[in-house]
């Protein structure tokens, strides 16, 4: 059975390249049988989290047309049952049980972002042994260059390889919390995520991603069946996203531009075999 998941940050409002996302991952869950679409709402980055990011959420999904199968269903929902802050202990001791069975790879780092070098840490904090403590260490993983994912086989392509990105990524943050990459595995994991529709500029992440899978091990995210559209522009050619800024108030939800929305899914989502279900009489 196929499960997939629309899985939006509340960090920003929807903008229409998330809308075309949402629309494809619902058309490919309504075309496949016994397909279920969950809604995991992914509240990571509690810094830039809003409601009224989160209420957007829902309203541009009820505009769209999308009723999701399992999740929250409003924003009071989401706080009293779905926030990723409810499993957050349990994130953490996966994630200190991953440091320690991989200590040649996973180790504690006080450099920030912008201490690093070319993605990587300079000051040797791999060799020192520094305790996870929130507000002065995070958790990294070491790539190494080279390094090769292969992809599981899916209905839509064959299987193949994409390069992991090298560096030392975040898994644990300074704040006490999950990065994004770790904490959307773990995730999917548990939601028995088996179909992921995603953009591609995420094809490193879903690299990075199923390195992880096999270091975890998560075995079901290891299998799951990825497809990467292409992305919607703005007239510079530049790639749509909350984080340049590219939707500063909600979506003019109008019929107009929900046909012009359907018609870029199906134009971005025939190559990958997700078409519009078929109508009932």
């Amino acid at each position: 059975m196929l499960v997939t998941r629309i899985a939006p940050t509340p960090s920003g409002h929807l903008h229409v390249g998330n809308a075309v996302n949402a629309l494809l991952t619902a058309w490919l869950a309504r075309s496949s049988p016994g397909g279920r679409l969950l809604l995991r709402v992914d509240d990571f980055d509690t810094g830039r989290a809003r409601e009224a990011y989160l209420a957007d959420v829902f309203d541009t999904l009820a505009w769209l047309g999308i009723t999701p199968d399992d999740g929250p269903t409003d924003p009071a929902d989401f706080h009293a049952r779905w926030s990723m802050a409810r499993h957050a202990a349990a994130f953490r001791a996966t994630a200190q049980r991953l440091w320690a069975e991989h200590p040649e790879v996973v180790f504690t780092c006080r450099c920030s972002r912008r201490d690093l070098v070319a993605g990587g840490c300079a000051a040797g904090c791999r060799a020192l042994g520094l305790p996870l403590q929130p507000g002065g260490t995070v958790l990294r993983l070491h790539v190494p260059d080279g390094l090769v994912v292969r992809t599981a086989p899916g209905p839509a392509r064959a299987a193949t390889s994409l390069p992991v990105p090298a560096g030392d990524h975040v898994l644990w943050r300074r704040d006490d919390l999950p990065a994004y990459q770790l904490g959307s595995v773990l995730a999917d994991e548990a939601l028995g995520v088996t179909a992921i529709v995603r953009g591609v500029d995420l094809l490193d992440s879903s690299a990075l991603q199923l390195h992880l899978a096999a270091l975890l091990p998560a075995r079901a995210f290891a299998r799951v069946d990825l497809r990467h559209h292409a992305l919607l522009t703005d007239p510079s050619g530049a790639k749509l996203s909350k984080s340049a800024g590219a939707q500063a108030h909600p979506l003019e939800r109008t019929d107009a531009l929900r046909r012009r929305v359907e018609g870029w899914a199906e134009q971005l989502g025939a190559p990958l075999g997700i078409t519009p279900p078929p109508t009932t009489p």
